[in-house]
Parts: structure tokens; C-alpha cells; sequence
């Protein structure tokens, strides 16, 4: 099987280390799809310090970014005993379903993401396979873990649109993961309570399902109005109140569900006529039991 590798060029290691001679030996590598991010992100990091103590180019670095990239550079070379195959899948296999599953974490210093392809086969045989990972350093400006793991989520999200592009995938065999709980509920949070945590309005047009309600700020609406709206976005889902459904301006809804009844059947006219506005079929259904009708009449 083709596979692919690193090569690895002989970096002589200069006696005196300026900055100048750190980034040019950096600015050497290449990794397009991000295989050897988690090397080279420690190297990202080092030069973030550099400009942190404002250090001039010819000046010699301090003794302790010195030794770390010394120690980086000399193993260098293992990286080229590492290999990546070129085919996603085993060419005698018979592949019956693709999912694309991205990871993202952080740390203080650093966050990233990575995207696996899983594939199985006629014979119930899993195989997964690297596709491109990204990483990025922390800002200078001091975040907490939270915040650099919404970063990652960010990421996470913004690579995994265009690789599923790329695929041409439909976006129910796309999953990111997470193993920030804190995350998780910020993410279910955003449209539906008066909370804006970094990337949130960025965040909401990755989503497949969102919440549309009074309490949703201001950028939130607006972004999912566009999101929902635009037929190449992956939101196709609005859980909304009436207020939501009578302010849209959408030609292409095909079906409208109600939790209880309506007030009366002139407000459900209203309220199912942003449905098939484009002249197609499109399909109303409302849910509700005697005791919904009973409460009705009360109120």
C-alpha cells in the first residue's frame, strides 16, 4: 500500500540561536493537511514566546527556548519514520457508509482539531482514516480553558464544513466531539437564553437544528434568519415561537409542526402560511391532546 511520509532535511544546529535563524528554520515546513501538527505546534508556541520578550531578530534567545528547540530539532528526524496511507480505505473493500467524526481540545497554550473518516465495509468491517487536522496558539491575551475549548469547538466546526464539502457528505454523517461538558451547554444555550460566549453568532451557522425564541439576542437572530433561509446552509430545523414563523420571509418551508393547538383556526391560517410559499407540496401537523383543548378554552 502507497504511503506517504516526512522528509526530514539535516538542520545543522547553529552554537548561537537568534531569532531570525529560529523562524527562517520554521518557516521550512511544510504540512498542508496538518499530519504532524501536534511536532509543530510546540514550535508555534516557542515563537509566540519570542515575540512575548520582545526579543529583536539578531539577538540570541534565551537559554530556555534555546534548549527546546534544540531538543525539537534533534528529533526531527523521527518524524520521518512515521507514514500515512494514501488511500483512505483497503482497495479490495467494498465500502456501504462514510462518516466523518472531528475531535477538538485545548490546553493554555494551544488548541486544536483533527478529522477522522470512518468508513465500513459489506462485511461489517470498520476502517478510519486520517483526513487534516488544524491547530492553533492561544492568544497572549489570557483566556481560560473554557473559552479555548469554545475556540477549538470553533475550529473544529469551521474544518469540518469543508471537508464535508470536499466529501460532498450530507451533514447527517458528519459528528464533531468534545469532552468539555462546559462547552456542550454553551453550544445548546446559544439562540435560546441571553448568553453570547465568543463565536457565538459564527458558531450557530454550523448547526443543523437551532432555538429561536424572545430571549435570543439580537446577532443570534439574525444569524439564524440567514442561516435558515440560505438552501446551501446546513440548518434545516427552526424549534421556534409564533413570533419566529410570522417574521419569516422563507419560500421554501415544506412542513410546520405546532406543540398544541392554535387559539383558533384563524391563527393557524396565519401561522401555516409561511409553508409552500413557493407553490410546492408542504405539510402542517399539530400535536395536542383534550387536556391541551380544555387549557385552550381557559385561556
Amino acid at each position: 500500500m502507497d504511503h506517504f511520509r516526512l522528509t526530514v532535511a539535516k538542520l545543522r544546529l547553529a552554537p548561537n540561536i537568534t531569532k531570525h535563524v529560529l523562524v527562517s528554520d520554521v518557516a521550512k515546513t511544510f504540512d498542508v493537511l496538518g499530519w504532524f501538527l501536534p511536532s509543530t505546534i510546540v514550535v508555534k508556541i516557542l515563537l509566540q514566546r519570542l515575540w512575548e520578550l520582545k526579543i529583536d531578530w539578531d539577538y540570541l534567545v534565551p537559554p530556555e527556548i534555546h534548549d527546546a528547540w534544540a531538543q525539537r530539532r534533534s528529533e526531527l528526524p523521527l518524524l520521518a519514520k512515521k507514514h500515512i496511507p494514501r488511500c483512505y480505505y483497503k482497495k479490495e473493500s467494498l465500502i456501504t457508509s462514510v462518516e466523518l467524526h472531528g475531535f477538538c481540545d485545548a490546553s493554555e497554550r494551544a488548541y486544536g482539531v483533527v478529522v477522522y473518516l470512518r468508513m465500513t465495509d459489506t462485511n461489517g468491517e470498520v476502517q478510519t482514516s486520517l483526513v487534516t487536522s488544524k491547530t492553533k496558539v492561544a492568544p497572549t491575551k489570557h483566556l481560560t480553558i473554557p473559552r479555548l475549548e469554545l475556540c477549538g469547538a470553533y475550529l473544529l466546526a469551521q474544518l469540518l464544513h469543508h471537508v464535508q464539502q470536499v466529501f460532498e457528505l450530507p451533514v447527517s454523517l458528519v459528528y464533531a466531539w468534545t469532552d468539555s461538558t462546559i462547552v456542550l451547554s454553551w453550544l445548546n444555550r446559544i439562540g435560546c437564553e441571553n448568553v453570547e460566549p465568543i463565536g457565538a453568532p459564527d458558531l450557530a451557522k454550523f448547526r443543523l437544528v437551532d432555538m429561536f425564541t424572545a430571549c435570543t439576542v439580537r446577532n443570534v437572530k439574525q444569524c439564524i434568519i440567514k442561516s435558515f433561509t440560505n438552501v446551501t446552509s446546513p440548518l434545516r430545523i427552526v424549534v421556534a415561537t409564533v413570533a419566529f414563523g410570522m417574521g419569516l420571509d422563507c419560500s421554501n418551508i415544506r412542513r410546520i409542526i405546532h406543540w398544541g393547538p392554535p387559539n383558533d383556526i384563524e391563527s393557524y391560517i396565519q401561522e401555516i402560511g409561511r409553508a409552500g410559499r413557493d407553490g410546492k407540496e408542504a405539510t402542517a401537523t399539530s400535536y395536542y391532546n383534550g387536556n391541551d383543548l380544555n387549557l385552550t378554552v381557559l385561556m
